[in-house]
């Protein structure tokens, strides 16, 4: 009787196991413990590189189907299952984004880091300055969603300036950078205590503070529509905080 010839298959190259696999006669799946990170990065490289020629933007459609076809589907259970985590690591050089992936997921901005990142690639993209206020200015939420597909990025971070914020050097305050159409109690507060103490320097019981104060603070929107165009309103507002 014949005996099945045995293989050390963790002393063959990768790429010859992998074509032995994908033709499946002698060997249908990888052996146990054969896989890993590195192999992994040999093997994805490759079947991209070498036999499929793909450019950058044709690896960011690569999806769980494509790599079944092509006996690779098990290599993501080293990246947490995520596709995008696997591309990342094997191709350092093409400097690939979370977010440029067609199936990275919503979930994906809800990591504050990576929507930190998110606003360091826009702003370089934009050569917008995060330590100028005209500068900042030039972030919109038109901008991110129409560019950059950012609108779950805008919407897990619950609005245009919680998104920049944690990117910016300085203490900027929201009011100088963009227009508030909504006034609440906890931000009019805010807005106050800044102007009178910060920008004013002035100290409780506060004097009346001019309508020309608050414009030229970028603060007329909460005259305006908090206080009805009120500057004794306000003064008020601010002298019971």
């Amino acid at each position: 009787m014949n005996k099945r010839k045995k293989y050390d298959w963790f002393s063959i190259d990768p790429i010859y196991v992998w074509h032995i696999v994908r033709k499946g006669a002698l060997l249908k799946t990888f052996p146990n413990g054969y896989l890993d990170k590195e192999i992994s990065r040999i093997l994805i490289r490759s079947l991209v590189l070498d036999e499929l020629h793909l450019k950058r933007e044709e690896i960011l459609s690569i999806n769980e189907k494509f790599l079944s076809n092509y006996c690779l589907g098990g290599l993501r259970k080293f990246f947490d299952c995520k596709i995008y985590l696997l591309l990342m690591y094997c191709f350092p050089e093409y400097n690939l984004n979370e977010w440029e992936f067609k199936k990275s997921g919503n979930k994906l901005w809800e990591n504050l880091e990576i929507r930190k990142k998110y606003v360091l690639f826009v702003a370089k993209k934009e050569n917008i300055n995060l330590n100028d206020i005209a500068d900042l200015k030039r972030f919109s939420s038109k901008l991110f969603i129409e560019k950059y597909k950012g609108s779950q990025a805008l919407k897990h971070a619950g609005g245009l300036f919680e998104l920049i914020k944690p990117v910016i050097p300085k203490d900027f305050k929201e009011w100088e950078i963009f227009k508030i159409n909504i006034w609440t109690n906890e931000k009019a507060k805010e807005a106050m205590l800044w102007l009178a103490e910060e920008k004013l320097n002035i100290q409780k019981p506060y004097p009346n503070i001019t309508a020309k104060k608050f414009y030229d603070n970028n603060l007329g929107g909460l005259l305006c529509k908090f206080f009805d165009n009120s500057p004794k309103k306000a003064t008020l507002f601010l002298n019971s905080l």
